[in-house]
């Protein structure tokens, strides 16, 4: 699994002896959102064999930003400046757990925009 190794990856900068608080506290952040997206995604694929779903406007138009916001996370750093990760907030109450599920995983994709793009040795907000 690629979250696997995306942690193997990260584990000598989270483990508690890292010298650099910054570093470990941007690989914690960063695990925190993967593992957030992860379990949007495992709640998505659990209802995605539902029919009703697949005809809703608003389930395409998540998909959508969903698609362009993972893009935009793996564009190359010059074009991952200019492209525009912005959350997009659901204007309606999300009805179904499809739609709820899209909604936390922009959510966590836009998140995920602000470590992963900003310069390895920027301080974290809140951090």
């Amino acid at each position: 699994m690629l979250l696997g190794r995306v942690r193997l990856s990260l584990a000598p900068l989270v483990h508690p002896l890292s010298p650099s608080r910054a570093r470990r506290a941007r690989a914690r952040q960063v695990l925190a959102l993967l593992d957030a997206c992860a379990r949007e995604v495992r709640g998505l694929a659990a209802v995605a064999a539902d029919p009703q779903a697949s005809h809703d406007d608003r389930l395409a138009a998540a998909c959508r930003r969903v698609e362009a916001s993972v893009e935009a996370l793996t564009a190359p750093r010059r074009e991952a400046r200019r492209a525009d990760v912005a959350a997009a907030a659901p204007t309606a109450d999300a009805p179904g757990p499809a739609l709820a599920h899209l909604h936390g995983l922009e959510r966590a994709l836009a998140e995920l925009a602000a470590p992963l793009h900003s310069p390895p040795r920027a301080p974290l907000i809140g951090a």
